[in-house]
């Protein structure tokens, strides 16, 4: 419905960011590994270090120019995010070149990094307990609509808990992005941005800037977008089985060149060989309207639990089959 698909994408666009001095603070706890590699080559960088703590005039700039790890980055936005959503905001910053960088993730890594501007995600300080008490009244709320109405509520209620927590941990969002990358980050058409791996944590996550424009898109543009959209998630089902999960239009972008860019990796699936067959099956059954071909793979698939169920799908399956 397309009025509900708007409003969800006010609410969506109205979550308000949090305090930029909290952000800066989560990203000091999650770098602390960082120091004691700093403590000892300290002397390598610690003049331009000073240099930069003593021009700082803001509270919230003397607070990056006094750590040593958050001033290996060149912040836009007056160190402030520029954008938020429901779990983390995003800063936009170049990360320094320089020996400071070189201390922090080393000489290989700071060639590859040093200069490139970046997108940082940083996790919402509560978001856990929020999730989890979310969590909760969802599952007592299917579990209460199983005994009314029956079905497995709760099992659903399970994975989509499960894909919620799993979005928690930045450091398995960037392995899903590096993987989505080596995938399709040679497609021509798609674009899918590098991760800074040296530089992300569980609740911080840094990787390459994307410029682009967010859909819906007019024209012909548009029409281009979706195809190549349809074309890669239709290779993730049938053809590699990493599926991405949520590309709604916050999460694709056109880029300046043509390229449809995907820039969160957060709700991910694996889908095995067997199901990816059973898929081709029940594709297949439905274009030829081959009912049998449609119910074996709908067990298969474990849509249905046992054929006990085919007697109420079988004849509203064949009257839509006749009518389609």
């Amino acid at each position: 419905n397309k009025i509900w698909a708007e409003e969800l994408g006010k609410l969506v666009d109205a979550v308000g960011a949090f305090s930029d001095t909290e952000a800066m603070q989560i990203m000091k706890a999650e770098f602390t590994d960082l120091q004691p590699r700093m403590k000892v080559t300290k002397k390598t960088w610690v003049e331009p270090f000073k240099r930069r703590k003593a021009a700082a005039v803001s509270k919230l700039e003397k607070l990056v120019a006094s750590d040593p790890i958050l001033s290996l980055f060149e912040f836009d936005n007056d160190n402030k995010a520029v954008a938020s959503a429901s779990i983390g905001q995003v800063y936009k910053a170049k990360i320094r070149r320089g020996p400071q960088l070189e201390a922090a993730i080393g000489k290989e890594n700071a060639a590859k990094w040093g200069g490139k501007t970046v997108a940082i995600k940083v996790q919402r300080p509560d978001v856990a307990a929020s999730a989890s008490l979310d969590m909760y009244l969802l599952r007592r709320t299917a579990m209460w609509l199983s005994t009314m109405r029956g079905g497995n509520l709760p099992a659903i209620a399970d994975q989509f808990g499960m894909q919620l927590f799993g979005e928690l941990d930045y450091v398995r969002e960037a392995n899903n992005c590096e993987r989505f990358r080596e995938l399709y980050g040679g497609w021509k058409n798609v674009m899918v941005p590098d991760v800074c791996t040296p530089l992300t944590r569980k609740k911080v996550l840094v990787m390459q800037w994307v410029d682009g424009v967010k859909g819906p898109w007019p024209g012909d543009d548009g029409i281009k977008m979706v195809r190549i959209g349809l074309r890669c998630s239709v290779d993730q089902l049938m053809t590699t089985g990493l599926f991405h999960a949520d590309p709604h239009r916050g999460n694709l972008l056109k880029t300046s060149d043509g390229k449809l860019a995907f820039i969160d990796f957060g709700m991910m699936a694996d889908i095995d060989e067997e199901d990816r067959y059973g898929l081709f099956g029940l594709v297949i059954g439905l274009q030829n309207k081959d009912l049998p071909l449609v119910t074996e793979n709908l067990l298969k698939l474990g849509f249905l639990e046992d054929t006990a169920q085919l007697d109420q799908l079988i004849p509203r399956l064949r009257a839509a089959l006749l009518n389609s």
